[in-house]
């Protein structure tokens, strides 16, 4: 029959109800592991002085799913179970307020770079803002800004574009669209419907036309349509790992 472990990866639909809610167990407790961890990690930055002045950004890759909406782990498309997560700051001595509006992992970089750097450089592939205003509460994001979360490899790590799951959310919007045609395009109102329950794609076919035209100029920006990892940079030993864990290829 196998361990409960070894089934999660190969057969997750024969899990029983019971055995899913020992996996979420097992979760919640690693992540308490992990505050452990982070708390062992700041009090040795706090002893050796580093802490104080410290620059640092705390977030996580991704969520897990536990069938909210049929699937387990890793989600097969963007669900806010799987892709919202964690963001938060601490920018030296600074006091930080809250962000309300929408925001991403993109944002880490030019972020961090404006809170060490007076007139920091973004490089042009950088799709994200710093949230340095906003935290210091001197200006508000934008509240139509569209943010996304992409996933291109369902399969396996290889990436194939034919795959390519596109989710795109605003502060009250959530977007899905996919080129692999056996997903349906799905829009969730998530002030009335937090859990994703009720695609009203159907109802409100201006809006998915609107979701569309943003989807498709984000994919018209230079860093997808000239990027290649390539001659991106230089990665020397970095991308010998990144090669043998199928991140790149050959």
């Amino acid at each position: 029959m196998g361990s409960t472990d070894d089934r999660l990866h190969t057969n997750p639909q024969d899990l029983s109800t019971e055995e899913v809610d020992i996996v979420s167990s097992m979760y919640d407790a690693s992540l308490r592991q992990l505050d452990a961890e982070l708390e062992r990690l700041i009090d040795g930055l706090k002893e050796r002085g580093l802490w104080k002045q410290s620059h640092v950004a705390f977030t996580s890759d991704h969520g897990e799913e536990f069938r909210e909406h049929g699937n387990l782990t890793h989600c097969t498309e963007p669900f806010e179970e799987g892709a919202h997560v964690p963001l938060l700051f601490k920018l030296g001595t600074e006091d930080l307020t809250d962000v309300e509006q929408v925001t991403s992992t993109i944002d880490i970089g030019p972020t961090l770079l404006g809170a060490a750097l007076d007139n920091p450089y973004n490089p042009r592939r950088f799709h994200g803002t710093s949230l340095c205003p906003a935290l210091r509460g001197e200006s508000s994001l934008p509240e139509d800004r569209a943010v996304f979360a992409q996933n291109a490899n369902r399969d396996g790590r290889e990436v194939d574009l034919d795959l390519l799951i596109t989710g795109c959310r605003t502060s009250e919007w959530k977007f899905i669209t996919a080129r692999d045609k056996h997903i349906s395009t799905k829009l969730f109102h998530l002030p009335s419907d937090p859990r994703e329950q009720t695609n009203v794609a159907e109802e409100e076919p201006e809006r998915v036309a609107r979701f569309e035209k943003i989807v498709a100029d984000h994919y018209d920006q230079p860093a997808y349509t000239d990027y290649g990892i390539d001659d991106a940079l230089e990665t020397g030993v970095v991308g010998e790992r990144l090669e043998a864990l199928g991140y790149i290829g050959h």
